[in-house]
């Protein structure tokens, strides 16, 4: 038996799991991070993922390979069942549900080397939103995401998802 091995055989039992880095970018919320992704996505087609802008009062997903859009904002009159709540906003769980399938096909495109998904924040730490899929792509993918939190949020997500932030600047 080697040395490295047994060295390995009695590192072994410490328990430390290493975390997959993850890049993230942060910025209060407003400074334009959707934006410059979007424009970033434009001049550079190995970029996919979903960006969240608010174009006048309504926050929109966004598919940046192809700018297909749902609208995010649920309707007063939209059924509770229908609707995920964090403060007094209201989203509409079919705009997450056609965002996943938009970044589950990006993931699965190997053409792209980055990934985007904008944004993990207050809805995912109560386990909705994307919390359903993210530990998976996170798991699985984590040298190709870019994942846009808000500056409050960084290490409650990182905590609450299992990941190392790598901060990147836009």
């Amino acid at each position: 038996m080697s040395t490295s091995s047994l060295l390995l055989d009695r590192l072994a039992p410490t328990g430390l799991a290493v975390r997959p880095m993850v890049a993230v970018v942060s910025g209060p919320i407003g400074t334009g991070k959707s934006t410059r992704l979007l424009d970033i996505a434009a001049r550079d087609r190995r970029i996919g993922g979903v960006v969240s802008p608010q174009e006048e009062a309504t926050r929109w997903f966004r598919d940046l390979r192809d700018l297909a859009a749902v609208p995010m904002d649920a309707s007063a009159e939209a059924p509770e069942s229908a609707v995920q709540l964090v403060g007094r906003f209201r989203f509409r769980a079919s705009a997450f549900r056609w965002a996943a399938v938009r970044l589950e096909d990006a993931l699965a495109d190997e053409r792209l080397s980055t990934i985007v998904l904008d944004e993990v924040g207050p809805l995912e730490l109560r386990g909705l939103g994307f919390a359903p899929w993210l530990s998976g792509w996170i798991a699985d993918h984590a040298p190709r995401l870019l994942l846009v939190v808000r500056d409050s949020a960084v290490e409650h997500v990182a905590e609450r998802f299992g990941f190392t932030p790598d901060l990147r600047r836009l």
